[in-house]
């Protein structure tokens, strides 16, 4: 690592420590309380957090704040004697307590550590949302705002806004919001190399999360070549989310020519 790459990640670092922000926090907390949605979470002390057992989100801490993403939406609590305190959407009044049991402890770098909690706290506070978000997706001119925002937050190598950002690129070159809210025909993805770049600049960053989304991107452009190297190398990494993505994939495909079928008749 070159001299002026280590000061600008221990400059960082000193800004994420002066704002109390980080991903410094290990461990599974549990709910004992069988009506929650998610049963557990469990913390890798880099940024990662395993949800249920089943999904990968990330996280950051500012002060006794916990704010965890998972897909595609935030849980927020509040950290209280070793215990979460569910206070929004989806966790709300909710309980998970430390539990005995070991996790995986995956910091290597703190500096870097530092980097993406800081970044994943900038794209906290300026993706916000202060419209509707449907409304957003129609305007293009607040569309065009949001994406100015994602892409620098993956240039500066944030992978949840280069997800994102590939995400809104893939729903564009299938036809835009119209189409997917209307059930029209989505036009096929071809060969994008906007998608492409983003899915390999994430595997630069994070291969685990880039092999997600070669895998993602193999499969809308049909090149069956490559889908089983992206979802072999994904899996040996560890990805929790890819299976889940073919299994949605493969379901998918089944339903699609039993609609059709019925549209015929």
């Amino acid at each position: 690592m070159k001299l002026k790459t280590i000061l600008i990640l221990l400059f960082i670092a000193s800004i994420a420590k002066a704002q109390n922000i980080h991903n410094q926090f290990s461990g599974k907390y549990v709910s004992d309380d069988k009506t929650q949605l998610y049963s557990n979470f469990t913390f890798d002390n880099n940024g990662k957090v395993l949800i249920s057992d089943i999904f990968d989100g990330e996280y950051f801490i500012k002060g006794d704040t916990l704010i965890i993403f998972p897909d595609k939406s935030v849980f927020k609590f509040i950290i209280k004697d070793n215990e979460l305190l569910g206070v929004s959407d989806w966790v709300k009044n909710g309980k998970w307590a430390l539990t005995t049991e070991k996790a995986t402890d995956n910091r290597k770098d703190d500096a870097l550590a530092a980097k993406k909690a800081l970044l994943l706290h900038d794209y906290y506070e300026k993706t916000k949302v202060k419209v509707n978000q449907m409304d957003m997706l129609f305007d293009e001119n607040l569309k065009n705002e949001y994406l100015k925002t994602l892409e620098d937050l993956c240039d500066k190598g944030l992978v949840r806004a280069c997800k994102e950002l590939f995400g809104m690129e893939t729903l564009n070159q299938m036809g835009g919001i119209d189409k997917a809210l209307n059930n029209e025909n989505k036009k096929e993805v071809n060969d994008n190399p906007k998608l492409l770049m983003i899915a390999n600049k994430v595997l630069k960053i994070d291969p685990l999360e880039g092999y997600d989304l070669l895998f993602l991107y193999y499969s809308m452009t049909n090149q069956t070549d490559k889908i089983n190297e992206a979802y072999e190398k994904a899996i040996a990494l560890g990805s929790k989310n890819i299976a889940l993505a073919k299994m949605n994939m493969e379901m998918d495909s089944e339903t699609e020519p039993a609609e059709s079928e019925n549209t015929e008749s």
